[in-house]
């Protein structure tokens, strides 16, 4: 998924810990041969292999080899492109885009076992070293362009967003198409009808997920001024993106400079008013300037948007207590078990 960073309810509270990267995963064994690039094709994830590994700004906990790790990654394109390339010869136009579509979702699936999950750090290399492979939206979007570009398929990928949500998928001239699941549509407004927001990339912006994904990263990891630093990245190659905004605003919030973080969420509610996270985060950011009212406001305006985030429910509760509205505050506290506990019931918890 096309990230959004996790954000401390209250900055002083001190439940709010910062989780790690996974490191403890299984992987190949890699030499430490760095000084032979590999011959491979110029592809978009050969691209974000390269900057997710950089020894002075990726994040490679692992010391991984970048070089192998881009030669692995056009070895699977070129396998999965010989695969799909049998099953739609001979086919021309719409027929040979929704054949492309249909038969690239079962060789990822079946031949290679690509699960299509949220992976644990969000990037490509990681998701072709966990076992079985585990290719989130934007992962397996980047995958199947370069598939496309390599059997000369005209393709472009779509940054979204929800209410709540980021997400990532592919059009082709006549679909669009969602590589996580499988399925696909020709329909002309599919996403006016089901996204609140939306880019389509030109092949310059595509990276500006690569460096929203390694800010969401930087931030897990607590470097949030390195974390800055790729949002910033990001918005050189997409100025308009309310995602990054609202991701860069959040940062801002948890280093102190709240009126800096509200600038950035003004922006991203501005270009995408439908975002439930902009206005919470815009909230918890006015909250700590004291400014109740226009938290309130905002905390209303998340929670009209989506109603079932504890989160906000919480987090109105607080500051409804901070000015004496403590029946109100109490309603809200009784929202947030409400919803926690349908949470657990449905996981099984209980």
């Amino acid at each position: 998924m096309f990230k959004t960073i996790p954000i401390p309810k209250y900055k002083n509270d001190s439940t709010c810990t910062i989780p790690k990267l996974n490191t403890n995963r299984k992987k190949e064994e890699f030499s430490n041969q760095k000084d032979v690039y590999p011959h491979c094709i110029l592809s978009q994830g050969r691209e974000r292999i390269l900057i997710e590994l950089d020894e002075k700004d990726g994040v490679n906990p692992d010391n991984i080899n970048k070089y192998e790790m881009v030669e692995k990654y056009q070895n699977l394109v070129r396998d999965i492109v010989k695969e799909v390339s049998e099953k739609i010869q001979g086919l021309e136009g719409i027929e040979r885009e929704e054949a492309f579509i249909t038969e690239v979702s079962k060789v990822m699936k079946s031949n290679f076992q690509f699960s299509t999950d949220r992976n644990v750090d969000g990037f490509l290399y990681n998701a072709m070293l966990l076992e079985p492979n585990e290719f989130d939206c934007d992962n397996s979007a980047f995958l199947v362009y370069d598939i496309a570009k390599e059997l000369g398929i005209n393709i472009t990928m779509v940054a979204t967003s929800t209410t709540k949500n980021e997400h990532v998928l592919i059009k082709t001239n006549n679909f669009y198409f969602e590589t996580t699941t499988g399925r696909y549509s020709n329909r002309k407004n599919y996403l006016e009808v089901k996204y609140s927001y939306h880019i389509i990339l030109n092949e310059n912006q595509i990276q500006s997920i690569t460096y929203g994904t390694m800010g969401c990263a930087k931030y897990i990891n607590g470097k949030y001024r390195e974390a800055i630093e790729e949002f910033n990245k990001s918005l050189k190659l997409i100025p308009n993106n309310p995602i990054i905004y609202t991701n860069r605003g959040s940062t801002k919030f948890v280093l102190g400079e709240n009126k800096e973080a509200i600038e950035d969420l003004d922006k991203a509610i501005a270009i995408n008013p439908k975002c439930s996270l902009s206005y919470y985060n815009r909230g918890n950011a006015k909250a700590e300037l004291e400014n109740y009212e226009g938290a309130l406001k905002d905390y209303d305006k998340a929670i009209e948007l989506n109603n079932l985030t504890p989160d906000f429910y919480e987090r109105r509760a607080v500051v409804k207590k901070k000015i004496g509205l403590n029946k109100e505050a109490d309603q809200d506290v009784f929202m947030v078990n409400i919803l926690y506990y349908s949470k657990n019931l449905l996981n099984g918890v209980f």
